[in-house]
C-alpha cells in the first residue's frame, strides 16, 4: 500500500497563525519534505526485495559479487535478475536446478539443453538477444557444471506461422410474397449481409496442407545471412511433427516443425553474431531476428519454424503408461503405449517483435492459392465457378450456388489440390434452397500456440 504523508499542515496550526504568510510558506515547504520522506520510506521497503530494489541497491549487490555493470546497455530488470541468479547459485546442483535457473533468466520455452554422457558434453541452445544475457548464461553454466563437462553454447531461434480459415455465407433475400410485390419500390431480390458459417477458431486444416506449406517454406529459404553481411548456403531442412508443452509433458500435435539449419565456419567478421536472417534466391529477407551468439568452431545454427493452425483447440496425442507407483507387470504390458488422440485448448500468442517478414507470409499464401485446385461440397459435388484471389497474406475462395444445381443443404466443404487430397475439411450446416454465395478466407500470420487449459 502506498504511503501517503502529503497532508496539508496549515489547518493543524491555531487559527491566528493561518493568515500569516510566513507560516503558510513554512507549511508548504514542509509538505514537500513529507512527500520526500514518504518516497524514502517506500524505497527502504522496496529495497528489501531483489525484484523491486532501486539502482543504487542493485549496484551495492553487484559490488558484493564483483559484477561490472554496464548501465548504458543493461536494463535495471536484467541487473536485478542477474543478482538473484548469483545469490541463488549455491551447491549442490542438479539438472532440475539448472533448468529452473534457465527458465528464470531466459524464459520457459526459450532454450533447449542436452547432455551427451559418453562425450562429457553439455549442449545448451538459448535465445539470448544481447551480449549481457549471453555472458550471464555462460557464467551460470560454468558455475554449475562439473569441471570435466565441456559446455557448448548454441543459438536457439524459433517462431511459428499460424494459418486460419473462416467460411462466410451470403444469401439472396427475396422482396415479395405470394401474390404480391411492390413493383418499382423494392428490387425483386437483393443480397443480404455476410454471416459466418465456420469461425476461424474451429480447426479445419488438414495435415496435408500444413505439410505442403512446410515444404514450400523450406524451398523458399535458401540462404542465411549473418550481421547483414556474410551469407551462408545451402540450408539443410528437416520437417518433423510439431510439439506442445503441457506442464512437464510434451505432446505431439497437429502441425509441422520446420528446422532450417546453416553450418557456419568461424571467419573474420563473424566471431559474434547479433543479427541473423534467412533469404530467398532473390536475396530478399524472409526471416530476421536480433540475437547474440559466438562462433569459435563450426556451429550449426537452427531456425525452428512451426507451421500450425491458429484455432482454439489442437489435435494432440500423448502416451499412456501401464504401471502404478511401485508396481509394473514386466512382460505382460508395455511400459507405455500411444494414447488416444484428443483436443487440447490453446491460445494463439503473437511475438513481442516480428521476425517473419510480410514477404514470407505473402509468398506462402500465394503458393496455397495456386495449390488449391477445387472445392468439393458434400463429398461428391465440385463447384464449377471457383474464384481465387490474393491480398497480402490472405487467400480468398469464392463461389456461388444456384437453385438449379439442386443442392438444398451443404454439410461438408473440402478444398482440394490437383490430386484430390483434402487441404481443408469443414463440417457446416448451410441451407442453400435460394441463390447463395460462399467465401473462404485463409490467413497467414506469425505466432505460436500456448497451452490454454
Amino acid at each position: 500500500m502506498k504511503l501517503d504523508l502529503s497532508h496539508d499542515l496549515l489547518p493543524l496550526l491555531p487559527t491566528i497563525y493561518r493568515e500569516v504568510q510566513d507560516y503558510q510558506q513554512i507549511c508548504t515547504a514542509e509538505k514537500a519534505e513529507f512527500d520526500l520522506l514518504a518516497g524514502s520510506v517506500e524505497g527502504v521497503q522496496s529495497n528489501f526485495f531483489f525484484q523491486t530494489m532501486d539502482e543504487d541497491s542493485v549496484a551495492q549487490w553487484e559490488k558484493v559479487f564483483h559484477i561490472v555493470a554496464v548501465p548504458e546497455k543493461e536494463s535495471l530488470e536484467f541487473r536485478r535478475q542477474r543478482v538473484m541468479t548469483r545469490i541463488a547459485t549455491r551447491p549442490p546442483y542438479t539438472l532440475g536446478f539448472l533448468y529452473q535457473k534457465l527458465d528464470e533468466l531466459i524464459g520457459a520455452g526459450e532454450w533447449t539443453c542436452s547432455i551427451t554422457y559418453p562425450l562429457y558434453e553439455l549442449r545448451l541452445a538459448t535465445s539470448a538477444k544481447s551480449q549481457s544475457y549471453y555472458d550471464e548464461v555462460t557464467h551460470l553454466i560454468n558455475q554449475i557444471k562439473p569441471a570435466h563437462i565441456v559446455f557448448i553454447s548454441m543459438p536457439y531461434l524459433k517462431t511459428g506461422i499460424l494459418i486460419t480459415e473462416q467460411v462466410d455465407v451470403q444469401k439472396y433475400e427475396y422482396q415479395y410474397r405470394l401474390g404480391g410485390w411492390a413493383l418499382g419500390k423494392k428490387p425483386f431480390a437483393e443480397l443480404g449481409g455476410w454471416t459466418t458459417a465456420k469461425a476461424a477458431a474451429s480447426p479445419t486444416l488438414t495435415r496435408t496442407l500444413l505439410l505442403d506449406v512446410a515444404h514450400k517454406a523450406a524451398e523458399l529459404a535458401t540462404t542465411a545471412r549473418l550481421n547483414r553481411a556474410t551469407t551462408v548456403k545451402p540450408l539443410k531442412s528437416v520437417i518433423a511433427s510439431a510439439t506442445l508443452q503441457v506442464g512437464s509433458e510434451t505432446l505431439m500435435i497437429a502441425g509441422e516443425n520446420l528446422k532450417l539449419e546453416a553450418s557456419i565456419e568461424p571467419e573474420a567478421g563473424n566471431s559474434t553474431v547479433n543479427h541473423y536472417e534467412l533469404l530467398n534466391d532473390a536475396g530478399e529477407t524472409l526471416y530476421a531476428s536480433d540475437c547474440y551468439f559466438g562462433i569459435t568452431e563450426k556451429t550449426d545454427v537452427d531456425v525452428n519454424l512451426s507451421i500450425l493452425e491458429g484455432a482454439d483447440t489442437v489435435l494432440a496425442s500423448g502416451s499412456r503408461y501401464h504401471y502404478l507407483l511401485g508396481s509394473w507387470l514386466l512382460g505382460k504390458d508395455a511400459f507405455a503405449s500411444p494414447g488416444q488422440n484428443y483436443f487440447v485448448p490453446v491460445t494463439a500468442a503473437a511475438p513481442a517483435s516480428a521476425s517473419v517478414t510480410p514477404l514470407f507470409l505473402a509468398s506462402l499464401a500465394s503458393y496455397l492459392a495456386d495449390h488449391i485446385n477445387m472445392v468439393q461440397l458434400n463429398g461428391n459435388y465440385t463447384v464449377p465457378n471457383l474464384a481465387k484471389s490474393l491480398s497480402g497474406a490472405a487467400v480468398t475462395l469464392q463461389y456461388e450456388l444456384l437453385p438449379s444445381e439442386k443442392i438444398t443443404k451443404v454439410s461438408a466443404i473440402s478444398a482440394q489440390d490437383a490430386f484430390g487430397a483434402a487441404l481443408t475439411q469443414d463440417d457446416v450446416s448451410i441451407e442453400t434452397t435460394s441463390r447463395t454465395k460462399l467465401k473462404h478466407t485463409i490467413i497467414f500470420k506469425e505466432g505460436t500456440l500456448l497451452y490454454g487449459g
